[in-house]
């Protein structure tokens, strides 16, 4: 299985420093796998807990960030949370899905940021 070491040797290969372009495209190298079932929840919120809360510093990200990146990093760092608690209460698990829509939706508006990365590997 797949941990932040993977996808930062895979961006580190294009890239120096880790900023937005590279943190948005470790995010959605994850978001990928989990909407594959390549890797799963935990995986997924441990990868948006570190580039929002370790590699990045919150502040930035909220401030210097696209917004969009910024709310979606927040919230998946949560989503294992929400996805255990959600057995417990259906609050949880409304929010939880409504970060899943999100994820997704913002997957499919970016993935072209994988694809040019992708094809520049193969070049």
């Amino acid at each position: 299985m797949k941990t932040i070491k993977d996808y930062l040797y895979e961006v580190t290969v294009h890239f120096k420093s880790l900023g937005e372009v590279q943190t948005r495209t470790i995010f959605l190298m994850a978001l990928r796998d989990y909407l594959n079932n390549a890797i799963d929840v935990k995986v997924l919120s441990c990868v948006a807990s570190k580039l929002y809360y370790v590699l990045n510093k919150p502040f930035d990200v909220d401030s210097k960030f696209e917004h969009d990146l910024a709310h979606l990093l927040q919230d998946a760092a949560e989503l294992e949370y929400h996805s255990n608690e959600a057995k417990k209460e259906s609050l949880n698990e409304t929010l939880g899905n409504k970060i899943l829509k999100d994820l997704r939706d913002y997957y499919q508006k970016n993935e072209f940021v994988l694809d040019n990365i992708l094809s520049d590997k193969a070049s």
